[in-house]
């Protein structure tokens, strides 16, 4: 999983493995989608790439767990980890949310990317 996210195993503390792994054995289809953007010029580049990464999800998505990645070539601060939980969870229909959040930085100038794996429910 962490290959598939391209993340620093580092940036995986604080998730409970059990968690994680527990929500992948369900038999739930998997989807992965992924936003990143690089823009000297970009004021907002975790907003636009938020809304690019919600505008991939289907319309009244019914999900049972999702994990995300955020990587920016900048510490991600309080205020926008906030406001990228609070922008997904309310796109996704969930009765009860299986939700798992890590953060990483790239040395990449200017960028800003998130990466989601999501277990849709049919």
């Amino acid at each position: 999983m962490v290959k598939l996210l391209d993340i620093s195993p580092r940036g995986l503390i604080g998730i409970d493995v059990i968690d994680i792994k527990s929500l992948f054995k369900r038999t739930y289809e998997y989807k992965f989608i992924c936003s990143h953007i690089t823009d000297a010029f970009k004021l907002d580049l975790e907003k636009s790439t938020v809304q690019n990464l919600i505008s991939q999800l289907p319309e009244s998505v019914s999900v049972k767990g999702m994990l995300v990645g955020m990587e920016s070539s900048d510490s991600i601060s309080l205020d926008t980890t906030t406001y990228i939980i609070e922008a997904l969870e309310k796109c996704v229909i969930a009765d009860d949310l299986d939700k798992h959040y890590c953060t990483s930085m790239t040395n990449d100038p200017n960028s800003f990317r998130l990466r989601m794996i999501y277990a849709e429910v049919y």
